[in-house]
């Protein structure tokens, strides 16, 4: 039990950490020091991760017992939908529910926070977490990589519900991980009304945007077998959506 205790305490030290790359040489020695000691420690009194397994609470964390976890939802949705926005409503809405915050190498929109909205992380020090096994998964989506911390399960395991805001091989990993997951994919009424949206958002040309877009269809189209719903947000109706993700909470 001390042992796991240690790596939740490191685990969380790494999150907290700012970017690696803003490091000076003396710190990132050092940091790479506690890296490689860390990694001695894992090595020697825990498995690798596999898809099947999570360690938690001292124990392997399995399909049979996931259940443990109580409602685990899981809201994804292709660029310029409001997901963020609409979970962030959610929140408000039900405060027995909380987020698991992931980590991502893309930079802060406008309004986002560093910890609440997202873990922002540079590349390196993404890719340390990763080989670390910190993270249950990492998938690239629009050339930025994106993971859930082992960590932010752990913090918020015995909240009454709990929500993650992933795409693509994220469904797929929760889904294997907590079989009794609720996907639910939030879409735009039609492409046309996404390009709009993505334009309004203004980080983008059009070239960039339609691109974005393609590769959203053949993202959300690969795992739409794992979707348990799917709900159509109209634009700036997002209070809609929030009633709607609530009954599904509720069922």
């Amino acid at each position: 039990m001390e042992s796991l205790n240690t790596i939740q305490k490191i685990e969380e030290q790494f999150l907290a950490i700012e970017k690696f790359e803003q490091l000076n040489a003396e710190e990132r020695e050092a940091l790479l020091a506690y890296f490689k000691s860390f990694k001695n420690l894992f090595d020697k009194f825990f498995l690798p991760f596999e898809e099947e397994q999570l360690l938690i609470d001292s124990q392997k964390f399995e399909k049979k017992n996931s259940s443990s976890l109580g409602d685990v939802l899981v809201i994804a949705g292709p660029s310029g939908v409001g997901k963020d926005t609409v979970i962030k409503k959610l929140l408000e809405a039900h405060p027995e529910v909380v987020k698991v915050v992931s980590a991502t190498t893309r930079t802060p929109r406008p309004g986002e926070k560093d910890k609440i909205d997202y873990h922002f992380l540079g590349k390196e020090t993404f890719l340390m977490l990763l080989e670390a096994r910190m993270l249950i998964h990492r998938n690239e989506y629009a050339s930025q990589m994106y993971g859930v911390p082992k960590a932010e399960l752990r913090k918020r395991i015995n909240s009454k519900a709990i929500i993650f805001g992933v795409v693509g091989e994220g469904i797929a990993v929760l889904k294997k991980l907590i079989p009794e997951t609720k996907t639910i994919v939030i879409m735009p009424p039609t492409t046309k009304e996404q390009i709009e949206r993505l334009r309004r958002r203004g980080t983008e040309n059009d070239a960039q945007i339609l691109q974005r877009v393609e590769r959203d269809k053949i993202l959300f189209a690969n795992y739409k077998d794992m979707y348990d719903y799917v709900v159509v947000s109209e634009d700036g109706d997002v209070d809609s959506v929030v009633r709607e993700l609530s009954e599904i909470i509720k069922k």
